[in-house]
């Protein structure tokens, strides 16, 4: 009894607050009268890709000060708190069904009989999931395909427009230059933390920035729309701004190194 008694703790925390609780995670606001006093708990969750080729994910919870709207990270022991309290309802639960069973409840017995079909056939169902996936998915398009925007380079495109598709296309550039990156280039933004940069020609400029790509796509649509640019498109490795007849492609590509992006700014006309 003490080794089901301490597997359904063990299974509280694992499989429910951490397990289902990042499917779910207003799952583990039960453990806020323990570990957020007073306050409330708020969840954030943060994409981001640090380096080119690299998503990282990270998940917090806050403990939200009621009075001063402080904000306090917390740690891993609301997984504790909330998985033991999880345990001991699923450990109570199982023991009233065990009591019912054993008493000869005819509907309990049943619904254990029907449980236990259900898990077995989980069991059996759950490693197949991937092949039934395969002969179900549907074709994907490459990265960078923007059925919202420019997607191919037919009679239809315009020069922009198929010049966007171009730049973005490359999956590396061997971009390498030892001249110190501009801070602005023909009136266009350059992110401060570029590390080299050069003018390919009058209308192109190439630097190399080892920031974290949304924080580089925040970056230009903040500065570009401050600037009088509309976003009138977008792929997975660029962004199109407009300005009355006038266009700008912010494109970006890993770099060979994999430890930056190269990003091209380009005037047209």
């Amino acid at each position: 009894m003490i080794a089901v008694f301490l597997w359904f703790l063990f299974m509280g925390v694992t499989f429910v607050s951490f397990g289902l609780g990042a499917l779910w995670p207003p799952l583990n606001k039960i453990a806020t009268p323990f570990v957020c006093h007073g306050g409330t708990m708020e969840y954030l969750q943060q994409v981001s890709n640090p380096m080119p080729g690299t998503t990282i994910t990270q998940a917090y919870w806050f403990c939200v000060d009621s009075k001063t709207g402080t904000k306090t990270v917390l740690d891993n022991m609301l997984h504790l708190y909330a998985g033991l309290i999880y345990g001991l309802v699923g450990f109570g639960l199982a023991a009233v069904i065990y009591y019912y069973y054993e008493k000869g409840v005819v509907w309990v017995q049943r619904g254990v009989g029907y449980l236990a079909v259900a898990v077995l056939a989980l069991l059996i169902l759950i490693p197949l999931a991937p092949l039934v996936g395969i002969f179900l998915q549907k074709p994907t398009p490459p990265p960078g395909f923007d059925s919202n925007s420019v997607s191919s380079t037919n009679a239809t495109d315009s020069p922009v427009d198929g010049l966007f598709v171009k730049l973005t296309a490359p999956e590396t550039s061997n971009f390498h230059s030892t001249q110190k990156a501009l801070e602005q280039w023909k009136g266009l933004p350059v992110m401060q933390e570029a590390t080299t940069g050069q003018e390919v020609d009058a209308s192109t400029y190439t630097y190399r920035d080892p920031v974290d790509s949304g924080y580089l796509k925040k970056f230009y649509a903040e500065k570009m729309a401050a600037r009088g640019w509309t976003l009138a498109g977008k792929r997975w490795q660029g962004m199109k701004f407009t300005k009355g007849t006038a266009s700008v492609l912010v494109t970006f590509i890993p770099g060979t190194d994999m430890d930056s992006w190269i990003v091209t700014l380009t005037r047209v006309p």
